[in-house]
């Protein structure tokens, strides 16, 4: 199986469309991060989510994701988009 470093892969395949400018702030971001889930995982979360009889709305993976799911739920609008913001700068 060949892996990707998602951050990069995905920059240089959007380099130059219009999702380019997008794609960057996040893709730093998830260069520096150290508990992105690895591809088996992710891909047994998008089949539990296929196969389910009852699929959920949100898979969370990596398990810190559940607190961001939390706090979308949590915050109002404003402060939500403030700390994504913030977080892409």
């Amino acid at each position: 199986m060949v892996q990707h470093r998602h951050p990069d892969f995905t920059r240089d395949t959007s380099k130059g469309s219009v999702y380019g400018a997008m794609v960057e702030p996040m893709a730093r971001i998830l260069n520096h991060y150290p508990n992105s889930s690895s591809p088996d995982v992710v891909a047994k979360a998008v089949s539990q989510a296929v196969n389910g009889r009852n699929p959920k709305k949100r898979y969370a993976t990596p398990m810190d994701a559940k607190l961001l799911i939390f706090l979308r739920w949590l915050l109002p609008d404003w402060a939500w988009e403030r700390l994504i913001a913030a977080a892409i700068r």
